[in-house]
């Protein structure tokens, strides 16, 4: 730092320096502007105009060597510089190779690359900016040596392409030729974002749910004989001898096609939909006046705890204190079954941390206009304890239906699940002296007209067959038996037949046998009589098929969140026919891969689930 004697400094921020010698006052920052100005070399900056006589020998030498090994050791950067860029060069050179070498079997074949290409961006919903990107292009051009196709020929050839090759691994892994792998087709209908109504069709078979197609109607009325022609067109695509039932809505125009399929295919059983029955008589039990107000009431405090900033913050932020887990209040979503259900039960989680939140001076600050008609709500004691009887009313059909929603077969379950929710009611050890007489004369009435609204003939005799519940005495159930002959007389063609297979029936249920019942809570009932049914050879094959068939159309309600996710309103320049190419690719793809897997959905439900969530807490 000899150059430093020299040179004072005035303002380092600035690299501004004066030099002692010639009281020249400039930038002279760096070691190498300071030595040119010094010796008076350089072009970059000024040079010392004071008598050189100043400088003594020594220093002007000593000066002159900081130069030249300044010199050197920018050389050298710039030299090792130089190497490394040239390094970096050859090794990307060298790369580049490796990996089109690497890669050779699909570039060989650019169709086998375009089919993975397709298959990704299929299978993740990407929107056409992707597609379209010029750095997505760049990319694969650049690392693999792939020219990316165009947005018309993805969603042309090449979806085309996907399509046609999964409905070929579709059809082969359902196996429907099996005579015991039956399928249900369940059917729902959707509004798209271009205001055309969406029909869609889903095969459910086993554990395994696939979608099959979807239509719209254009300008044709939805009446029941178009919705029944369409179907029939499914079930004639599908196979009939592949079909066990049809499960739709339990709208006039759904019930009505059933009058047009049964004409086109009478051995094809129709039913509706359980779980959409379980939300009606929720919805019947909360329209009651004493209800009703209630729960109006809970709405009007969960609107404002949700729509409110501070509020919903405050919450969050003391539930996660308090419960080690942030929740949040919930308000009523109307495509969801028994949503009343869920903001009832969390606001009476949260009750105590919201009471505390509206005696803060926190929330007295905040001025709210409806602060003091919410201080009120929480704070009325009778209220929440109303509101704890009717939640307490209103879980054994919430249980009812998630367990209708579930994603297996269930059929065995409805006839026994409304007797369940009947049986909670007149439950003696239940306290439900504070629920006026009113309103459990209406309950139990809307439960009546929905049990025999809702019940066919179907879940009677699957409640008798399923060995779940083979210690149930069903001969005094006049409802049960009487369904059990008639799906015994539509299946069997003739007198023997029927007299046999009841006579079977009476054999099974009198058999004590504790090992054909062990295996009843690890396997579906399906699966029972397929294993022990050879010894009730008339029968088996009618259990069978009604346990074959889905009581649900869930599956097909839960394909339209894949449909909007995929043909949304962002999206919405899409044809019907390109979205349903698109949502056919994405589900099937998806499943098939869980099935490989092995991580698809159970085809069985455990043994006593509804008691357990009744009796328990039902997280």
């Amino acid at each position: 730092m000899s150059t430093l004697q020299h040179i004072d400094i005035l303002d380092a921020m600035k690299n501004k320096l004066k030099c002692k010698l010639c009281a020249y006052v400039g930038c002279l920052g760096s070691v190498r502007r300071r030595l040119e100005h010094l010796l008076k070399e350089g072009t970059s900056v000024k040079a010392c105009t004071a008598n050189s006589s100043k400088l003594s020998a020594v220093m002007r030498a000593k000066l002159q060597e900081e130069l030249v090994t300044l010199d050197a050791a920018s050389a050298r950067r710039k030299t090792s510089r130089a190497a490394k860029e040239k390094a970096v060069k050859e090794m990307e050179l060298s790369a580049r190779p490796r990996k089109q070498q690497k890669l050779s079997k699909y570039t060989k074949n650019k169709d086998v690359l375009d089919m993975h290409y397709t298959r990704m961006l299929v299978t993740t919903a990407c929107k056409t900016g992707f597609m379209e990107s010029e750095f997505v292009a760049s990319f694969f051009a650049t690392y693999f040596n792939y020219d990316v196709p165009s947005r018309k020929t993805l969603m042309g050839p090449l979806l085309d392409a996907l399509y046609n090759d999964t409905k070929e691994k579709v059809l082969a892994t359902c196996k429907w030729k099996d005579a015991d792998s039956l399928c249900t087709i369940t059917m729902d209908a959707w509004v798209s974002p271009t205001g055309e109504h969406i029909r869609n069709y889903m095969l459910v078979c086993d554990a395994v749910t696939f979608f099959h197609s979807s239509t719209t109607s254009g300008s044709v009325a939805a009446t029941g004989e178009h919705i029944g022609l369409e179907c029939v067109e499914v079930i004639k695509d599908v196979g009939p001898e592949n079909v066990a039932g049809i499960t739709n809505d339990n709208a006039s125009a759904e019930t009505t096609s059933w009058e047009t399929i049964r004409d086109a295919y009478p051995l094809i059983l129709c039913i509706g939909c359980t779980a959409h029955g379980g939300s009606l008589l929720f919805k019947d039990v909360c329209a009651h006046t004493w209800a009703s107000t209630r729960i109006e009431k809970a709405c009007i405090v969960a609107k404002f705890m949700k729509n409110h900033t501070w509020t919903n913050a405050e919450i969050k932020s003391r539930s996660k204190e308090r419960f080690d887990a942030s929740k949040s209040i919930i308000t009523a979503c109307p495509t969801r079954f028994a949503g009343t259900y869920y903001v009832i039960k969390r606001l009476l989680e949260l009750r105590g941390l919201m009471r505390e939140m509206v005696n803060s001076d926190a929330f007295e600050d905040k001025n709210y206009p409806d602060g003091e008609l919410i201080q009120g709500l929480i704070g009325d004691a009778a209220l929440w304890k109303d509101l704890t009887v009717l939640l307490a009313w209103l879980k054994p059909i919430e249980c009812f239906i998630r367990l209708m929603d579930h994603d297996c077969h269930t059929t065995q379950h409805v006839y026994p699940g409304m007797a369940t929710i009947l049986e909670t009611w007149n439950n003696d050890d239940t306290d439900w002296s504070t629920l006026p007489a009113a309103f459990k004369r209406a309950a139990l009435k809307a439960h009546k007209e929905r049990w025999e609204w809702m019940l066919f003939d179907v879940h009677c005799a699957a409640y008798a067959l399923s060995p779940e519940y083979h210690r149930d005495n069903v001969y005094d159930n006049a409802r049960v038996m009487r369904g059990l002959k008639e799906i015994v007389k539509f299946f069997a063609t003739t007198a023997m037949q029927r007299n046999g297979a009841l006579a079977e029936f009476a054999t099974l249920k009198n058999n004590a046998d504790p090992a054909l019942f062990e295996n009843i809570t690890t396997i579906s009932s399906k699966h029972w009589w397929q294993i022990h049914g050879t010894d009730w050879p008339n029968l088996q094959p009618i259990a069978l098929r009604l346990f074959s068939i889905g009581t649900s159309s869930c599956p097909s309600e839960r394909n339209f969140s894949t449909f909007s996710h995929i043909w949304s309103n962002r999206a919405n320049s899409l044809t019907h026919e390109t979205a349903h190419k698109l949502v056919y690719c994405y589900f099937n793809i998806r499943a098939l891969q869980k099935l490989r897997d092995g991580t698809g959905r159970s085809d069985t439900v455990e043994h006593g689930w509804l008691a357990t969530r009744i009796a328990g807490d039902d997280e």
